[in-house]
């Protein structure tokens, strides 16, 4: 199907919903954020490194908004940026984690770095070898590590160790670090950490208390630690002596505005058109109606445009251009199948509609819903994330709160 987009005159789908990556061409592709991107760049200075915490709504662009920063400052001040991200799990332990680190930073310099010093140096060779080495002798539990000169593929998974120090890989890296700094000319290495808004609370603290001293003590490599609303004040609340070693205030991407989310998309038919200018498959009155439902989640509203032109383009090719109406009717047809599939009970469906009307809410509030206790409440949030129909709002570390998703939003309000 990508061929249909250069039928439109377009290199590429003007509405792809992953994160753009660290290249010349996706810079191009970016907009807004400017103060953000001046806050981050100021905390990200010198050359002692830290750790940096950057919160936002799930989907509202904090993945590609790390790598356009990275690419800013690989392209003007030589950071060494991370194509990878480092992405915390239910069993992430200081071992796995600082191997898959240390693997990670090695994969990224290969990428962009072919220098003849880099393929010679004793330092950088020992370190690949001592990688190598730890993952084939089981001395590491399940870790996905990315894939680099040594042979080591991507997801290798091998089995539990009984022990590994963690001095050694810790010295490894230290020793690496100053190679790529003092000998390539690097200023310093930027490592992204994921997953802190997907994973869970005691699991976040767990891993932060345990792994303060590693990641303080190590020189020129700045933590960028990539999670939820809030999660700087959970911080603050559940492990006080990780927040005092936190560089300044945490960086807060909220929504792109309506107008900058049509500035996003009118920019990249611009910057993906092959010649001529290309007409927009979809009306823009559809991106206001997604962007109204999903409080401005822009992965949301790209991925619902991009399955609503492969849908209409799969059964009419001839076509260029979606009508607003039948746009509207692809909406809600597919929406209406989402939801149904999940065959809720009369009973979870009304407390879904409720949802809707209230807008957002608290388990605490459960007598708005007709409920006996917050934990009634609290089971019917659960049962609706898992069909994606709910999701964490915010949290400022004590209160929680939760709202219904775009899909349910369009269903819900179009009954009402």
């Amino acid at each position: 199907m990508g061929s249909f987009w250069n039928t439109l005159g377009l290199e590429d789908n003007p509405y792809d919903p992953r994160p753009l990556t660290i290249n010349d061409k996706d810079r191009k592709l970016f907009v807004g954020r400017t103060n953000e991107l001046t806050q981050l760049s100021t905390l990200v200075s010198g050359d002692k490194g830290g750790i940096i915490i950057i919160e936002g709504e799930v989907g509202v662009g904090k993945t590609s908004f790390v790598n356009i920063f990275q690419h800013d400052k690989w392209k003007h001040e030589k950071l060494l940026p991370s194509s990878e991200k480092i992405e915390l799990s239910d069993n992430t332990n200081s071992v796995n984690f600082m191997l898959s680190v240390l693997s990670n930073m090695i994969f990224n310099l290969e990428k962009i770095d072919s220098s003849t010093l880099l393929k010679k140096d004793q330092v950088h060779k020992n370190t690949k070898a001592l990688i190598a080495k730890t993952i084939e002798s089981g001395w590491v539990g399940s870790i996905s590590v990315a894939g680099f000169g040594g042979g080591v593929s991507r997801h290798k998974t091998v089995s539990q160790p009984a022990a590994v120090v963690l001095p050694t890989i810790l010295d490894a890296m230290d020793k690496w670090v100053s190679f790529v700094i003092n000998k390539l000319g690097y200023s310093s290495i930027i490592v992204p950490v994921d997953n802190f808004d997907i994973v869970d609370e005691d699991v976040i603290i767990d891993f932060l208390n345990g792994t303060r001293d590693i990641l303080i003590g190590r020189t020129n490599i700045w933590w960028l630690l990539i999670g939820q609303k809030g999660l700087f004040s959970l911080i603050e609340k559940k492990a006080h002596r990780v927040s005092e070693i936190i560089t300044g205030k945490p960086v807060i991407l909220n929504s792109l505005s309506l107008k900058e989310m049509h500035q996003m998309i009118n920019l990249r038919y611009e910057n993906l058109k092959k010649s001529k200018p290309v007409e927009q498959i979809i009306p823009s009155q559809v991106i206001d109606i997604l962007y109204d439902a999903s409080k401005g989640e822009a992965r949301y509203i790209l991925k619902r445009i991009t399955d609503m032109a492969y849908s209409f383009i799969g059964e009419f090719p001839s076509e260029r251009k979606i009508s607003l109406n039948i746009a509207k009717n692809l909406l809600h047809s597919d929406v209406k199948k989402r939801i149904e599939n999940a065959e809720l009970t009369e009973r979870q469906s009304e407390v879904l509609q409720r949802m809707v009307k209230i807008g957002s809410f608290q388990p605490k509030e459960f007598t708005q819903f007709g409920l006996k206790s917050a934990q009634a409440l609290k089971d019917y949030v659960d049962k609706f994330n898992n069909f994606g129909f709910v999701k964490k709002e915010e949290t400022s570390g004590k209160a929680v709160y939760y709202r219904t998703t775009g899909d349910v939003n369009i269903y819900f309000k179009r009954q009402m």
